[in-house]
């Protein structure tokens, strides 16, 4: 399915005449450019501007353990560096500062949950050297994403050097002899582009899987589709929270819970990260962006 899907969605709704749809696009977009300018107005003249920016560049590393009774023997102590939501030309020195922050690190795999850029009409060439600058420091190992919803053909023309795109697919990790299954599917969030279908083609009753996702709002099929454990992004943990830590806005629907950090839904564990980067406005209160080092452990943990 192509990435440049904001015009494709366009011409198919004029096409088949989905005013609805249209309509529902036109406000959605002027909605955030509206919060955008709100969020600009209040930041400015309240002071809070300049404390927002520096919180958005305490990059630090969340390591955490995840248990499973179920986990191959193999994969007992495997270790996932997770990040997302980059969001590079929104906040340019987070790219040499996400560098600095994996460099020391050791993990197995990396899995990204997308979104790389902010604007929609970037400058591709400088955001080639933010690609280029925040991931340099990678270790040699395999490396997967699934796009977010401000990605697009050019940005994954760019970085497929650097992941492969699992978007509605999934692919065999190996590890001491074992294997578990790596399910990614495209943005479920604003472009609908998902195909739980076509991504669980592969997938075998009795296999252990990881559910890449842009977003959590998908949550309830992941589940339903035998997903151990769901990994995503889009939220940025709230990004501006109250005291606490708690989200204003996840932009995920009803389903505050799945908002940030770790939840559980019936049998399936998941985990909403903070994020590297930041939109709409290079702030962040109360919720500091964060890369994840997550250790698979085999058990009921403590």
């Amino acid at each position: 399915m192509s990435k440049d899907k904001v015009r494709d969605m366009y011409e198919e709704a004029l096409e088949s005449k989905q005013y609805i749809k249209l309509t529902k696009l036109f406000v959605k977009h002027w909605y955030f450019v509206l919060l955008y300018n709100l969020a600009g107005f209040i930041g400015k003249y309240m002071g809070l501007s300049k404390l927002g920016y520096a919180n958005t560049l305490k990059l630090s590393v969340n390591k955490f353990n995840l248990y499973f009774p179920e986990l191959p023997e193999g994969f007992d102590n495997y270790k996932i560096l997770f990040f997302s939501d980059f969001h590079f030309d929104n906040n340019i020195p987070i790219a040499k500062k996400l560098a600095e922050t994996v460099k020391s690190l050791d993990y197995n795999v990396i899995l990204s949950g997308g979104d790389y850029k902010a604007e929609h009409q970037p400058d591709y060439e400088r955001l080639e050297k933010l690609f280029a600058d925040g991931f340099s420091t990678l270790k040699n190992r395999e490396k997967y994403s699934v796009s977010g919803n401000h990605d697009n053909d050019n940005v994954i023309e760019m970085l497929k050097d650097k992941f492969t795109f699992l978007d509605n697919a999934s692919v065999l990790l190996r590890h001491n002899d074992s294997y578990i299954r790596l399910v990614g599917i495209d943005d479920c969030h604003f472009f609908h582009a998902e195909d739980l279908n076509l991504a669980f083609k592969e997938v075998k009753r009795d296999e252990f899987v990881i559910f890449l996702s842009h977003s959590p709002e998908i949550y309830n099929d992941a589940e339903k589709y035998g997903a151990n454990l769901m990994l995503c992004g889009h939220t940025h943990g709230g990004q501006i929270c109250l005291p606490g830590g708690i989200p204003i806005l996840g932009n995920v629907g009803n389903k505050r819970s799945v908002i940030k950090q770790e939840w559980k839904h019936r049998k399936m564990k998941g985990f909403t990260t903070n994020g590297v980067g930041t939109s709409l406005l290079p702030v962040r209160f109360n919720c500091p962006p964060e890369v994840c080092l997550i250790t698979l452990k085999k058990g009921y943990g403590a």
